[in-house]
């Protein structure tokens, strides 16, 4: 694993710089206002191939400071599509029971399209209870792209 250069350490796009190495340069935050995250967490290591261990250190728990952009409920639903292990998918229906609001797909399904920090927040984990693949704010084939990529990673 190589570090990331510390001239790139802060207010740095991470999404871009994941996304790039796999899918071409694509804008990955929805508005000018939330393109920078603050920092990056200290010690935060990209591996050789651009991604797998920043998506693994991430997957978890998602910083309180990227979460100011969203409703109580937005931010609820955001930190549960952080406990999506890498490689899996779940449905709008089990983000609405393990939140504790189980008629509120709809509800679970705007917050996902609402989501400021596309892979960080891993809302392409996200599918239909039918096993269909959803909609995606970049696109169903990005999406699909994604998923198999990250089922190919091995986090440890």
């Amino acid at each position: 694993m190589g570090k990331l250069p510390k001239s790139a350490a802060s207010h740095v796009m991470v999404a871009t710089l994941l996304y790039v190495p796999y899918f071409g340069a694509v804008r990955v935050m929805k508005s000018p206002s939330a393109w920078h995250l603050e920092l990056l967490p200290e010690g935060v290591e990209l591996t050789d191939d651009g991604g797998a261990g920043l998506l693994c250190l991430l997957q978890e728990e998602i910083p309180d400071e990227m979460l100011w952009r969203g409703t109580p409920f937005q931010c609820k639903v955001w930190r549960e599509l952080c406990k999506i292990p890498i490689g899996t998918t779940v449905s709008y229906l089990q983000i609405a029971q393990r939140i504790g609001s189980p008629r509120a797909v709809r509800a679970v399904a705007n917050a996902v399209g609402a989501n400021p920090f596309p892979l960080i927040i891993p809302c392409h984990r996200v599918i239909r209870s039918s096993g269909g693949i959803g909609g995606y704010y970049y696109g169903i084939s990005l999406k699909e792209a994604l998923l198999r990529w990250e089922a190919e990673q091995q986090c440890q």
